[in-house]
């Protein structure tokens, strides 16, 4: 292991300023180097007011990026509206400002005030790029990132454009790590040379900065940075996530991993809360770790298949220390690899002592209000819980939460109107390859309600939008126009460039807002054809194809057979449209297309010359 302690000068044309103006803001927030700009995070320095970042759904789906500001106990919020795709992280700077990123990997901070208004930027030098993660200190004074810095001079218009330019440029000399920024002076330093792909954390007193040392692994090295000098020390620890005592003696991270596998942010979700004194251990060496959740869990089986993890993460302290409130996360995955998850939000003392469950829900932020309240925010809503009340109501057990939040509802009908009892409904999902479904049933009035989630799963969610295909089946028909109008989308909201995303979706669903979809089932026709040779004879074990022009959304034939040892294959439910045979790959041999115009059976030959290269059919 290496590590690296020194200042670098920063680039000649770079402002000594640490914000500069918006072009469209009057003025400029400045920070002056003997100056500190106290920085919190949901609950503002003062403890008078909120600020969070929400990602709305509008009623067709369009996405609202908004800021929420509001009193301390959640009365009076009001949003402060931000020209983004979404908003990844929101602070205050101060009493009065705001800082935020819109985006993962965004370098420096925007600032407006609590008008929404813009009131310049913390603003990093160009050769900075922390695409794994940053941190402004609790003194608004440094930022804290992890990735990479290059010496340039020289402004660039994106990130994109800064990596494209160094690679271009093999002699621009470019140093990995994790890097402090003096915002007043903006000089870099470098105080570790190897990867952290975990979001460092300040201590209260800005003082020192700790992490896990690793990219996306089981055990992470936690190290130990005092900010002024850029020494390092690296306990016999394991852990990452850490959240600071208000004193900043004492360290809670996450810890004994079981074996890593699932992460958010860089954070396995499969290891426990221990508490670290990093006082005792800067003043004697001494690295004791007190375990205040419950130990984790990852473990699955083959036969029959199932998988089940819990963990804790994400600690923060009260403000007089007493107490820590912590995520809990369960996750199973039964046989039909079905997932579910639990997520919780309890309370524990730093000895491991009164543990007890506070919230049946995630939280994506939590902070304290004062020695009694703790304040959370999950999936943009805001909630307050009096610890000495609210924490304790017995809240029972935490529900299981399938990962089914989206929902298509509606009829399905025969050609005269009639409820069609008994047809199933599914649904696929995903990006190219999409994963299938446990269909539903209609009822004797032929209607159905399905519940979906997405095909691609990340712990952040995966991609915003996804292919939803929904299907409609019962033997011995099929649907009037194929299931195109189930084409469909999902995402959580509706991506602004969707025209120019090359989809072609007849409509898009969105999380909570449930899509009517109705289907007509009309009688389809069964067909079996006998494969043969020149001279009449069987072809047994050749793979047959019936595709056409018109095909079920999401598909590129209708159905594929293997004839049997007479040369016979059946293909079943063929809609009453035109289609064609093939052998072969992409329809290298076909015959000419076949109207089917009537319900019933029909038969027909297939005779495959393979030294002429044809193949014909011939009615029965």
């Amino acid at each position: 292991m290496h590590t690296t302690n020194h200042w670098l000068d920063p680039a000649p044309c770079v402002t000594a300023l640490a914000i500069v103006a918006f072009m469209h803001a009057p003025t400029a927030r400045l920070v002056a180097e003997d100056q500190a700009t106290p920085v919190s995070q949901l609950i503002s320095p003062d403890r008078q007011h909120i600020a969070y970042g929400q990602t709305a759904v509008g009623p067709n789906g369009e996405q609202k990026v908004r800021i929420i500001v509001g009193n301390a106990d959640g009365s009076h919020r009001y949003a402060l509206p931000i020209d983004a795709e979404a908003v990844d992280e929101v602070q205050w700077y101060g009493n009065d400002h705001i800082a935020y990123v819109t985006e993962h990997g965004e370098d420096g901070y925007q600032l407006i005030d609590l008008e929404g208004k813009p009131a310049g930027e913390l603003r990093m030098p160009p050769g900075c790029d922390s695409f794994f993660h940053q941190c402004l200190s609790p003194d608004g004074k440094t930022i804290a990132f992890c990735g990479n810095y290059a010496e340039v001079d020289q402004e660039f218009g994106s990130a994109q454009d800064r990596r494209q330019y160094i690679r271009a440029h093999p002699d621009v000399k470019q140093m990995h790590g994790l890097f402090l920024v003096n915002l007043a002076t903006q000089s870099v330093k470098q105080v570790l040379d190897e990867t952290v792909a975990n979001l460092p954390s300040w201590s209260p007193n800005s003082k020192y900065l700790t992490c896990g040392i690793g990219h996306y692994v089981m055990d992470y090295p936690l190290a130990i940075i005092e900010g002024e000098t850029g020494k390092v020390q690296r306990p016999a620890v394991k852990g990452t996530a850490a959240g600071w005592s208000p004193d900043s003696n004492r360290l809670a991270t996450v810890t004994d991993v079981v074996q890593g596998g699932s992460w958010l942010g860089g954070i396995p979700m499969d290891g426990c809360i221990g508490v670290l004194n990093v006082a005792k251990f800067i003043e004697s060496g001494e690295t004791q770790v007190t375990h205040v959740s419950d130990p984790p869990a990852n473990m699955s089986t083959k036969e029959p298949y199932s998988w089940s993890m819990s963990g804790a993460y994400g600690a923060v302290w009260s403000p007089d220390g007493k107490w820590l409130a912590y995520r809990h996360r369960d996750s199973s995955r039964n046989e039909a690899k079905e997932k579910t998850s639990r997520d919780e939000v309890w309370l524990v003392q730093p000895d491991g002592s009164g543990a007890r469950k506070v919230l049946n829900h995630g939280a994506a932020e939590l902070a304290w209000a004062n020695e009694h309240a703790l304040l959370w925010v999950n999936k943009g809503q805001f909630g307050r819980i009096d610890i000495e009340l609210d924490g304790n109501v017995s809240l029972g057990p935490t529900p299981k939460a399938p990962e089914y939040q989206f929902t298509v509802m509606g009829r399905i009908t025969d050609g005269d109107g009639r409820p069609m009892e008994g047809t199933e409904v599914r649904a696929a999902t995903g990006i190219g390859t999409l994963k299938t479904g446990k269909p539903v049933k209609t009822d004797v009035a032929g209607r159905y309600e399905l519940h979906f989630g997405p095909g691609m799963f990340s712990l952040a969610g995966g991609p915003n939008l996804q292919a939803a295909t929904i299907y409609a089946h019962k033997p011995g028909y099929y649907e009037r126009d194929l299931c195109q109008n189930g084409n469909l989308g999902m995402a959580n909201f509706r991506p602004k460039n969707l025209e120019e995303g090359g989809w072609h979706f007849k409509a898009i669903v969105y999380r909570g807002q449930p899509y009517k979809l109705d289907f007509v089932m009309l009688p389809a026709t069964q067909v079996i054809v006998e494969l043969v040779n020149p001279n009449g004879e069987p072809l047994a074990d050749y793979t047959l194809e019936m595709s056409g022009e018109e095909l079920y959304p999401s598909s590129n034939i209708l159905e594929s057979k293997n004839t049997n040892d007479k040369g016979e294959a059946e293909f079943g439910d063929v809609p009453l449209k035109k289609f064609w045979f093939s052998l072969g790959r992409r329809d290298e041999l076909r015959t000419a297309s076949i109207e089917f115009s009537k319900p019933g059976e029909v038969r027909y030959w297939l005779t495959y010359d393979d030294i002429a290269g044809t193949l014909t059919a011939e009615s029965h």
